[in-house]
């Protein structure tokens, strides 16, 4: 099992803020230095941690990984992170995110199943259920 930890800047269109504006927003504005910009997102780089990272499948171009990582990280920037350590660029295609914390896909109700709303109450969890799951307790 991989446990690396490393130092990853966002990709410029993320939701992280600058001044109360998001990065998105402020890249698609045609009045901004991109140079800035550059700098601006290089101020927010942090420690993420990379519990595994597994190569699925490759059939040029297109590759797929499964990667459980810390809280925070963007798979858009891993993915080009990972591309740039072979020389190369890498464009993400697709991604799914399998779980957050204690919810997992397996777990997860089709939204057909919750027509009506019985069904949606009993699939339901409140905030405090949520919040103690979230941090372990249940």
């Amino acid at each position: 099992m991989l446990m690396d930890a490393y130092e990853q800047v966002p990709l410029i269109f993320s939701a992280l803020k600058y001044k109360g504006v998001l990065l998105y927003a402020l890249a698609r504005q045609a009045d901004v230095d991109k140079q800035e910009l550059q700098k601006i997102v290089a101020t927010k780089k942090r420690i993420v941690q990379l519990h595994s990272l597994k190569l699925v499948s490759f059939a040029a171009p297109f590759f797929t990984i499964t990667a459980h990582v810390s809280h925070g990280t963007y798979i858009r920037s891993l993915v080009n992170d990972c591309a740039q350590q072979v020389g190369l660029h890498a464009t993400t295609y697709e991604l799914q995110r399998d779980a957050i914390g204690p919810f997992t896909l397996e777990k997860a109700v089709p939204l057909a199943q919750l027509a009506s709303k019985k069904e949606l109450s009993a699939h339901t969890i409140s905030l405090e259920e949520m919040h103690a799951q979230l941090q372990g307790r249940q």
